[in-house]
């Protein structure tokens, strides 16, 4: 958890998870904001909404996945952009590599609003 404010701690810290293969690294640090790379489309409403709620906690309770050697960030698009657009110059980040094998790329879906009856409806026309 971090919380917003100019008191910055910086560390660097690694997490290793041990598989068959190789160990999977996890690297906790501070990044520029401006030094990430984004790839996703940004929700200008989803974007507010984590704006207004970073206002109002001042709290972020999770760092964004970046890859290491690119700098893409993995998860994290809106909250990157919120501490851009919020004048914050560093954001937790926790480093992975892309390329390691027990990486997976997953969907989920963010938020299904409407009434029950509409959602299933319209994920029913969905074609696969």
């Amino acid at each position: 958890m971090v919380f917003l404010d100019e008191d910055w701690c910086f560390f660097l810290q690694f997490i290793h998870f041990f598989g068959e293969e190789e160990p999977f690294v996890i690297e906790l640090d501070i990044a520029s904001v401006d030094e990430l790379f984004l790839h996703e489309e940004i929700a200008p409403s989803s974007l507010r909404q984590l704006i207004n709620s970073l206002k109002r906690s001042k709290v972020l309770s999770d760092p964004i996945i970046v890859d290491k050697k690119s700098r893409v960030v993995l998860d994290g698009t809106h909250r990157v952009s919120a501490f851009r657009e919020m004048g914050f110059p560093y954001i937790l980040v926790a480093y992975v590599d892309y390329s390691n094998k027990l990486i997976q790329l997953k969907r989920w879906f963010r938020v299904l609003n409407g009434p029950k009856d509409s959602v299933v409806e319209a994920l029913r026309s969905v074609k696969h």
